[in-house]
């Protein structure tokens, strides 16, 4: 079953779904606030499909695993969050997938997440194909059992990829990684057990 969730004007329209339900959401010039009020109201395993446009939100993912995907590969789904901010945040057990979007903003940092390998069970975070271009930092913060598969930096202000608190799960992946023109590069803290990290002619500097 599919759900098209409209988001226009002042209007407030909530809904609580299963897991197996996909929503839909339409960018507009009031859509602050509306998407974490979709997280919040969502269940786990939850895929919420991004419209084309620009989103604002500082978005907070915690206690279930949420995937935000833009819908279209061949269109533009931008978050830029305010200065200082934080685009996407898991914490308390937060996990889920984000793919093509891309991250933008001065001093804001696109994802960033807690240690989530003290949890039970821990978080699983999925970025695929995001690109995060002039930006404060790309990914960082305290991740564990994290997949990073074709993501591209441009231009970040000081950290493009800090991932700290790795890595006790066979599963975690580093693949595909384009890093130019940005502060700090790759930057991995704390390893142990197994790592999966796979880069063919990708730059960095």
């Amino acid at each position: 079953m599919q759900i098209l969730l409209y988001l226009f004007g002042l209007i407030s329209f909530y809904t609580i779904v299963s897991s197996d339900d996909t929503i839909i959401v339409y960018p507009t010039s009031d859509n602050q606030l509306k998407l974490q009020q979709i997280i919040n109201f969502a269940v786990d395993h939850t895929i919420i499909l991004i419209k084309p446009g620009i989103y604002t939100e500082s978005l907070i993912i915690e206690e279930k695993f949420i995937s935000i995907i833009a819908q279209n590969s061949y269109q533009v789904v931008k978050f830029q969050p305010l200065p200082n901010n934080i685009a996407i945040l898991y914490r308390n057990n937060g996990g889920g997938q984000v793919k093509g979007i891309v991250f933008t903003g001065k001093n804001a940092t696109g994802i960033s997440g807690s240690r989530n390998d003290q949890e039970k069970p821990p978080g699983k975070i999925e970025i695929f194909n995001c690109t995060f271009i002039d930006i404060g930092n790309g990914m960082i913060n305290e991740f564990t059992h994290i997949s990073i598969v074709g993501v591209a930096v441009y231009r970040a202000q000081w950290f493009s990829i800090d991932l700290r608190g790795l890595i006790e799960d066979s599963t975690t992946t580093v693949q595909d990684i384009f890093i130019l023109d940005s502060g700090n590069g790759l930057i991995l803290r704390e390893i142990c057990g197994a790592f999966n990290k796979q880069n063919d002619e990708k730059e960095f500097r």
